[in-house]
């Protein structure tokens, strides 16, 4: 373990308050930090302040991991008032997935895996690095919860399907909203909060699911 090279990118909007938590998490990773890169991508913040909470801790972050940078590019996309609402996702999911888009194609180099984690989570595995490793899958989503430890999980976009699915070709499904959960004509999904009342899940275990959040 610990000799695959692996970028750690981290999105950033409005983030300055999250920094002194988020920089305990990267400091307390138990994998290898010489073949970790670290690289912070911010986007349409107002706070003006997120940059200069990272630029604290650069002599640690340059002398530690194998790479740090700091890139910002905005897409002109302020903050809804409530970024959970329906209505509001189309445009959301767009720039979300073009700001990833931009900051992989900007930041990957020789690193052979990405691990993707947001600014604000509470609480990260010391070892998440390993564990999402030893699968030995191109792509693995952990089971992000709310709340305390066995909660129900945050994503509802990364599910299972245990029937058939419908007529979901050609269109958007969002999941979590009543709209979508109980329509009749898909498939029926579960989450991994789901999946785990079924099964006493080990740590490493992992099952495949048709949908990654």
């Amino acid at each position: 373990e610990g000799q695959d090279r692996v970028m750690v990118l981290i999105p950033l909007k409005d983030c300055a308050r999250c920094m002194g938590p988020l920089m305990e998490r990267i400091k307390a990773l138990t994998y290898d930090k010489r073949m970790v890169s670290l690289c912070f991508f911010e986007s349409d913040s107002d706070d003006n302040t997120t940059y200069e909470s990272v630029a604290k801790h650069e002599s640690y972050l340059n002398t530690t991991f194998a790479k740090y940078q700091y890139f910002r590019q905005d897409f002109g996309y302020p903050m809804p008032h409530n970024r959970h609402e329906l209505s509001v996702q189309d445009r959301r999911r767009i720039i979300l997935a073009r700001s990833r888009n931009w900051a992989a194609d900007v930041c990957l180099g020789s690193e052979e895996w990405v691990l993707w984690m947001d600014s604000d989570m509470v609480r990260v595995p010391p070892d998440v690095i390993q564990t999402t490793l030893k699968p030995k899958r191109r792509v693995v989503a952990p089971n992000v919860v709310l709340g305390r430890v066995g909660g129900r999980s945050y994503d509802l976009n990364t599910w299972h399907e245990i029937r058939s699915p419908g007529q979901e070709q050609g269109r958007v499904l969002y999941e979590g909203y009543p709209k979508h959960m109980f329509a009749e004509d898909i498939g029926d999904r579960v989450s991994l909060s789901d999946m785990r009342k079924t099964k006493n899940y080990g740590k490493h275990d992992v099952e495949k699911v048709e949908g990654v959040g």
